[in-house]
């Protein structure tokens, strides 16, 4: 393919330093013309999209041969565009076959008013009957995973950051602030205990994702520490058996990140389809 388009490039470059010298431009269009036929039915639409518009920008008064190559042109973007919808199709059946293997494992949180569900395994939902010091963590079908780290306890420390280390790489991760605002991070008392929610942007999340998954890949436990001010106010340990079931998270949520991004690569191609055909079928009338 790269061969085959390199060539027919030369060829058009040198049928435009020619056509400088030259009166009659006729056969250098039609040469033209023979060799996007030829890209197209070898499957190069891109050649073919190229050498239109070689013709389009150099021979801009042959609006017979400018047509026949607007045609082709699009003909070969409608082509690309089916593939592309195909190879969509296809990866969406393999994606959604993979979720639909691994989601009996989770529960669902009540959907949104757009009908989009978060996926938790168990203990690391919400759990207001039951809340304890932890990291809770969940995957909605938008792509998106949810970390926030929960603190129970007798006084209040005051949390805005969070730090992971593993004892046996001696690597560790922190967040960035998260200040207390009331929403992403927020404070209240019940019945003599203090409860701290501190929900991490999406940019943070990314990092503890990644984290996750190479401590699950190396059988690590972790340690978590809850900073306020730069400082540690609390810590507490992450199992081997928790670290698996958030690396799980992270990786069901880079499968729901997989399968929106092919929908949107098809619906994309699809109204590129869409548009292509009409423009081709008003130019046959």
């Amino acid at each position: 393919m790269i061969k085959r388009f390199s060539t027919l490039l030369f060829f058009s470059l040198l049928l435009l330093m020619s056509a400088a010298c030259r009166q009659d431009r006729k056969p250098e269009v039609q040469q033209l013309l023979t060799a996007m036929r030829e890209a197209y039915e070898a499957a190069d639409y891109s050649g073919v999209r190229l050498l239109a518009d070689s013709l389009h920008n150099h021979y801009a008064t042959d609006t017979v041969a400018r047509r026949e190559a607007l045609t082709l042109s699009r003909e070969a973007e409608c082509k690309e565009a089916e593939r592309n919808m195909q190879y969509a199709d296809s990866m969406l059946r393999i994606v959604s076959a993979r979720i639909d293997s691994l989601a009996p494992s989770f529960k669902k949180s009540t959907p949104t008013e757009a009908g989009e569900f978060e996926y938790f395994l168990a203990g690391f939902g919400p759990a207001p009957t039951e809340e304890r010091t932890r990291l809770r963590c969940g995957a909605d079908t938008l792509g998106q995973l949810h970390v926030l780290s929960v603190y129970v306890g007798g006084k209040s420390i005051l949390h805005t950051a969070l730090r992971l280390s593993d004892a046996q790489t001696k690597s560790s991760l922190q967040t960035a602030d998260v200040p207390f605002d009331g929403a992403l991070n927020y404070r209240f008392a019940d019945l003599g205990l203090n409860y701290e929610l501190v929900t991490y942007p999406q940019e943070e999340t990314a990092k503890l994702a990644d984290f996750f998954m190479q401590a699950d890949s190396e059988g690590h436990a972790l340690r978590a520490e809850l900073l306020s001010k730069g400082k540690v106010v609390h810590s507490f340990p992450i199992s081997r058996a928790d670290v698996k079931a958030l690396s799980s998270t992270a990786r069901i949520r880079q499968l729901f990140d997989s399968r929106q991004t092919f929908r949107h690569e098809r619906a994309k191609a699809q109204k590129r389809i869409t548009y292509l055909k009409e423009k081709l079928d008003a130019s046959v009338r």
